[in-house]
Order: structure tokens, then sequence, then C-alpha cells
């Protein structure tokens, strides 16, 4: 299954279609946002640490997506609204 970080839109706010290219792989996300979390944690001694957080960041979204993995992982039930901003898909 492929999950996505975030979507992609036109000019005109129309989300474009997966097969557009523009959408961001979820772990291409969540790589990214692990490296700059550790270049910017590094001048205080906390680039793993900040890594790690990186990486696991949107762990909600795959949780949400995966359907109810999200309650029983969390063992809490959060409104649909809270993953709507950011939509993570799978296919």
């Amino acid at each position: 299954m492929i999950y996505y970080a975030h979507t992609a839109e036109d000019a005109d706010g129309q989300r474009l279609p997966e097969s557009s290219g523009e959408w961001q792989l979820l772990r291409d996300h969540l790589k990214n946002v692990a490296e700059v979390a550790g270049k910017f944690a590094a001048p205080f001694g906390a680039e793993e640490e900040a890594r790690l957080a990186g990486l696991l960041h949107d762990l909600g979204k795959y949780a949400a997506a995966t359907g109810a993995a999200a309650a029983s992982f969390f063992r809490l039930s959060a409104p649909n609204y809270l993953f709507q901003s950011v939509p993570c898909f799978g296919n």
C-alpha cells in the first residue's frame, strides 16, 4: 500500500490526481522532516532525538489511514476533522 503525506492542487485549488506525480509520499516526507529537524537540533546536542521525532511526527496520519488502528493504537477516538486538514491517502 502507498501512503501520501500531502496531495497537490492546481492554481484553482482543485486537487490534482494521484497520477500527476505531485503528491508527496509519506516515507519521503518523514525522511525530509527528520533530516531538517536533526539539522536544527544539532547545535544543542539533540540531533538524534529530533531525527526520531521527525520520523514519527505523522504516525497518527498513518494510523488514521489504516482505519480502526488509530483508535486501538492511541486508545482514543478523535473526531474526523482532525485528520482532514492534511489528509493521508493510501491505495
